[in-house]
C-alpha cells in the first residue's frame, strides 16, 4: 500500500494524521534497529503501549523482521503484566514511559527483561520541541523515567538496513492474551496466515 498510495493516510493520532509512506520509513527504520540491537526471527516483542502511531509501528517491525509481537494491556497491574512476560518469553519491551513506575518498575528484577525501549506517548506527533517539553513540564503530557532503556526516537532515527528474513505463511505473528475466564490468561498464537486472512474478512465486510 505505500508503494501504491504513498500519500494516502494512514494513521489518525492526537489531531494529525500519518501517510503511509512514512509509515513504511517509521517501520523500516525501526525494524532495522531491532536487527541491529540483536533481536531475530521468533524472538518476542512486548509492547506496553495504548493505541499509539508507536504500537502501529512497532508491531509491522516485529512482522517485517520475523519477531513475534505481544501487546500487554495497559490497564494490567503488575502481576499481570509479569504473568503475559513469563507466558510468551519476552526479549525486548516497549513501554510507555508513564507506565513505567506503575507497571514495570515492581516487576522488573523478575522479569528477565534483556532490553527496555522508552517511549512518550508524543514522541511522533509533531508539535515541536518547545511545545513538547512545555507539555511534560506542565504535565499536559504524561511522563516518566525509564531507567536503562533505549529511547524509541533513537530506533527511529536508525539507518535503514533490513536483514534478509524469509517470513512464511504459518509462522507465528503476534501472541494474543486471552481473558482468563477459564483461569489464568493464556497466548493464544496468531499466525502470519491468520492476520492477513483477517485483513480479508475486514475487507470483505467493508
Amino acid at each position: 500500500t505505500a508503494k501504491k498510495h504513498p500519500d494516502q493516510r494512514a494513521i489518525w493520532f492526537l489531531d494529525q494524521w500519518v501517510t503511509f509512506a512514512e509509515l513504511d520509513e517509521y517501520v523500516d527504520r525501526v525494524a532495522s534497529a531491532f536487527h541491529a540491537m540483536w533481536l531475530k526471527k521468533g524472538d518476542v516483542v512486548t509492547m506496553l503501549l495504548p493505541n499509539s502511531i508507536q504500537y502501529v509501528v512497532c508491531y509491522y517491525a516485529c512482522a517485517r523482521i520475523g519477531a513475534i509481537a505481544s501487546g500487554i494491556n495497559p490497564t494490567y497491574k503488575p502481576a499481570e503484566v509479569l504473568h503475559q512476560i513469563k507466558t510468551v518469553g519476552t526479549r525486548a519491551m516497549i513501554v510507555l514511559d508513564s507506565l513505567y513506575d506503575s507497571c514495570i518498575a515492581p516487576i522488573r528484577d523478575k522479569a528477565g527483561i534483556e532490553m527496555m525501549i522508552s517511549t512518550n506517548i508524543v514522541d511522533l506527533v509533531k508539535m515541536g520541541f518547545v511545545k513538547k517539553t512545555l507539555g511534560k513540564l506542565l504535565k499536559k503530557i504524561p511522563t516518566g523515567e525509564v531507567p536503562d532503556s533505549t529511547p524509541f526516537m533513537k530506533l527511529v532515527t536508525h539507518e535503514i538496513k533490513l536483514p534478509d528474513v524469509k517470513v512464511d505463511a504459518d509462522d507465528t505473528a503476534t501472541y494474543i492474551m486471552t481473558r482468563g475466564t477459564t483461569g489464568v490468561p493464556k497466548a493464544a498464537v496468531l499466525s502470519h496466515f491468520n492476520c492477513v486472512s483477517n485483513c480479508h474478512q475486514a475487507a470483505a465486510w467493508l
